[in-house]
């Protein structure tokens, strides 16, 4: 029940005029989507490792971050995707969407330096509205791996984005 609740909140900072009593609970899950051009995975798809995912979403502690500036995307994992038809108004819109997982920050963020960032291994944020994002919201994908940092034996994830694919 909280998700539907936290999916009904993700709606309203998406789309503000829509009445937040009109979200059915009934919508058709997807493992993997195309989004302009580029193909995306989830954790449940055979495209996992495109299932990382970066976007100016999440505020912490589930949040929506409304007031976001681009230069400061949040990693994250799809779990998977969904489209749902929604009321708006009189008329009805196909909206596909993306319930995520967002990396936790690591204390020495910055550690190796531009484009690369630090971020906490298996460790998410709490689910919230920010859990549900509109797949329009992201921004690149990344890769990542495992490391330990400073010989400490602590696990951590090394990001670095992936800039898009531009189609001619």
């Amino acid at each position: 029940f909280d998700s539907l609740r936290y999916l009904r909140q993700a709606y309203y900072a998406f789309v503000p005029n829509i009445d937040i009593t009109e979200v059915p609970s009934i919508y058709e899950c997807c493992k993997e989507i195309d989004l302009f051009g580029e193909r995306l995975g989830s954790e449940r798809s055979r495209l996992n490792r495109s299932c990382h995912v970066k976007a100016s979403w999440h505020a912490y502690g589930g949040a929506i971050n409304t007031t976001s500036h681009p230069s400061c995307p949040h990693p994250g994992v799809v779990k998977f995707f969904f489209k749902q038809r929604i009321r708006i108004g009189s008329s009805f819109h196909n909206m596909v969407m993306a319930c995520v997982r967002w990396l936790q920050p690591h204390p020495q963020h910055s550690y190796y330096g531009t484009p690369l960032q630090v971020w906490s291994h298996n460790l998410f944020e709490p689910d919230g509205p920010a859990s549900f994002m509109p797949v329009q919201r992201i921004e690149s994908q990344f890769v990542s791996c495992k490391m330990e940092l400073n010989n400490m034996m602590e696990n951590v994830s090394v990001v670095c984005p992936l800039p898009r694919k531009i189609h001619l």
